[in-house]
């Protein structure tokens, strides 16, 4: 709830693209410090809840960024579904291959796929600004 409340308070600010990056780089030091300690006891619940709620707060981020980069809006209707199917199929998968290799595997394969798309997704913005498009 905590998330979602935020979610729906932040997407009246700045760009989705904008919100986006900021959380998947607050979602990359959150990461970074589960990866870095035990995530046991307190801290480790801490950590688990808060990649929850920058969960909650980059999804719509996500919708917003499609409606960005197709201003003809006929993506969006596929837009939940790819989210739904990526926040269900990639963690499971993560789980089942690394499954015997403990959670330091799976938080260093999804550090790994959050800066992957992080870049994709700087790139998308970079292809779509207006003033990358008149200096060519």
């Amino acid at each position: 709830m905590a998330g979602a409340l935020a979610a729906i308070f932040l997407s009246q600010y700045g760009r989705a693209g904008t919100r986006l990056i900021a959380m998947t780089m607050v979602l990359l030091v959150v990461v970074g410090v589960m990866f870095s300690i035990q995530t046991s006891g307190i801290t480790g619940w801490i950590l688990v809840v808060s990649v929850g709620v920058i969960w909650m707060i980059t999804t719509p981020a996500l919708t917003g960024l499609v409606l960005e980069a197709d201003p003809t809006r006929r993506s969006v209707p596929f837009a939940a579904t790819a989210q739904l199917l990526g926040a269900a199929t990639l963690p499971t998968l993560i789980g089942l291959v690394f499954a015997s290799d403990g959670m330091d595997s799976i938080v260093l394969v999804s550090a790994i796929c959050i800066a992957a798309s992080l870049l994709l997704v700087v790139a998308a913005l970079r292809l779509a600004c207006p003033i990358h498009k008149r200096a060519k």
